[in-house]
C-alpha cells in the first residue's frame, strides 16, 4: 500500500445492481482480478464486453478466458502486476480486446440448442 494513495482515490461501492453493472464497468479505466480461484470469470468477461482493458491472474479459468499473456499475471509477483497496470493505464487502447464469441449469450444459446438436438437424436 502506497502512502501516495489517498482515500479519495478509492471507490468501494458495495453491491452493484445488475442493471448498473455495464455503466460501472464502462466507467473504469481498468479491471483487475487477482483471483486465484475463479469459477467462470464472469466479471472479467463482463468488463471485456464493456470495452474495458482487463488484467487477470494466470490461475483458475483465466488462461482459457483470457489467452493473451500480456493480460495475465502471477499472483506471486506483485511487481509484474504493478508494471502491467502502469502499461495498460499508459496506453489502454493497446489492451482492449473483443470478447471471445464463445462467451456470448448468442453462442451459448446456439450451443445449447445443438446439444438438445443431439440428445434428442434429431441432428
Amino acid at each position: 500500500w502506497s502512502s501516495d494513495v489517498c482515500s479519495s482515490d478509492l471507490l468501494l461501492p458495495g453491491l452493484i445492481a445488475d442493471d448498473d453493472l455495464p455503466a460501472f464497468y464502462a466507467g473504469a479505466a481498468l479491471f483487475v482480478s487477482p483471483s486465484r480461484l475463479e469459477g467462470f470469470g464472469y466479471p472479467a468477461a463482463e468488463a471485456t464486453a464493456c470495452g474495458v482493458p482487463v488484467l487477470v491472474s494466470d490461475e483458475s479459468v483465466y488462461p482459457e478466458l483470457i489467452p493473451d499473456e500480456r493480460l495475465r499475471f502471477s499472483t506471486k509477483d506483485p511487481a509484474v502486476l504493478a508494471d502491467r497496470i502502469l502499461s495498460v493505464l499508459a496506453a489502454p487502447h493497446l489492451y482492449v480486446r473483443p470478447i471471445d464469441p464463445r462467451f456470448t449469450e448468442a453462442y451459448g444459446k446456439i450451443r445449447y440448442e445443438q446439444i438438445i438436438r443431439e440428445v434428442a437424436g434429431a441432428d
